[in-house]
């Protein structure tokens, strides 16, 4: 079972949120968070107590990973590299999407700042064409730009989530939602071997 957490001083501070079996759905708390709050940057692997005779006990943190900025803008441009080609399909010649990954990914300033203007525009000409997977990838592409103009680790896992989970239903879309979903959660696991 996955779970974020928040952290405050130190300490990881206890929250409500249920545990979700696929680590990609734990993203989906983090979506609904305030992204002006204290954000929820600990992903924690839960696991069940046991108690006398082996009889479960309640719920325990058996391992937990921080995100920083950087993880979390790396997650959202991967996330949005997933969808991209659904973009493509709709708009051959139209790389709005891609320059917006491509800005996420390097992070600069300009850059983001132009990134950010048009893909407002590739958002709203995907849905005038009716196309809803490419309106998602270009949603998704929009996170990772968020993500990487956002002021702290936080907001940048927030804007990661929409990128991560606009990427996968989007991919659902058109038939490829799962193979998406396997990808960014072995992204996902990838990281955490790197965190251990």
């Amino acid at each position: 079972m996955w779970k974020f957490f928040r952290e405050e001083n130190g300490a990881i501070v206890p929250n409500y949120n249920e545990a979700a079996e696929s680590i990609s759905d734990a993203f989906i708390f983090v979506k609904r968070q305030d992204p002006d709050s204290p954000g929820m940057t600990v992903l924690a692997r839960i696991e069940m107590a046991k108690g006398v005779f082996g009889r479960p006990r309640g719920r325990h943190i058996e391992r937990s990973w921080r995100f920083t900025k950087p993880d979390a803008v790396a997650l959202a441009v991967f996330s949005a590299q997933q969808l991209s080609p659904a973009y493509e399909r709709l708009a051959a010649n139209d790389d709005r999407v891609t320059r917006a990954i491509a800005a996420a990914n390097d992070g600069g300033g300009n850059t983001l700042e132009m990134a950010a203007n048009s893909i407002g525009l590739a958002i709203s000409d995907a849905h005038a064409a009716g196309d809803e997977a490419a309106a998602f990838a270009a949603e998704s592409a929009r996170g990772a730009v968020i993500a990487a103009w956002s002021a702290d680790a936080g907001k940048a896992l927030h804007a990661a989530a929409y990128s991560l989970l606009y990427s996968i239903q989007g991919a659902y879309k058109i038939g490829v939602g799962e193979d998406v979903t396997r990808r960014i959660e072995k992204w996902l696991y990838t990281w955490i071997d790197g965190h251990g």
